[in-house]
C-alpha cells in the first residue's frame, strides 16, 4: 500500500514546534482532527468546525520521504509548503518549511520550520 492510502483516515494533532518553540495545545490548534483522503486534507476543531483545508502530494521514494502541502482555505490559501515526513500505522509527523524556503533535510526544528505530530484515530 502506498503512503497516500496509508495516510487516509482521521488523525489527532498532538504536538507542534515552530522554529524551536514548543507551544501549549490551546495556542496552535492542537487537539484538532485532520482527515486525510487521497491527497486532500480537512482540519476541524473538536466541535466539527472546519479551520483549514487543502491538498498534498507525497513522494515516498525520496529520502527522507517528501510531502508538499497546499492550503486551499485559510490565511495561507494558495501557498505551498515543502516538507518531509515519517509515517507509521499509528503515528504521523512532518516538518515543513515556511513558504519560499527549501525543503527541510532533517526533523530538527530550525528557523522557518514547523514540526507537527499526530496520532491515528481511525
Amino acid at each position: 500500500m502506498d503512503d497516500i492510502k496509508r495516510l487516509n483516515g482521521y488523525w489527532k494533532h498532538t504536538y507542534v514546534n515552530d522554529s524551536h518553540q514548543a507551544f501549549p495545545p490551546e495556542d496552535l490548534g492542537l487537539n484538532t482532527i485532520t482527515k486525510f483522503t487521497d491527497g486532500k486534507f480537512v482540519v476541524t476543531k473538536p466541535d466539527g468546525q472546519c479551520v483549514l483545508a487543502g491538498v498534498y502530494k507525497i513522494d515516498s521514494t525520496a529520502s527522507p520521504s517528501a510531502i508538499d502541502w497546499t492550503d486551499t482555505t485559510g490565511e495561507d490559501a494558495g501557498k505551498t509548503f515543502l516538507a518531509i515526513y515519517k509515517l507509521t500505522p499509528d503515528e504521523f509527523m512532518f516538518i515543513a518549511a515556511d513558504e519560499g524556503l527549501a525543503r527541510p533535510s532533517s526533523f530538527l526544528p530550525q528557523s522557518g520550520h514547523t514540526l507537527r505530530k499526530f496520532i491515528r484515530l481511525s
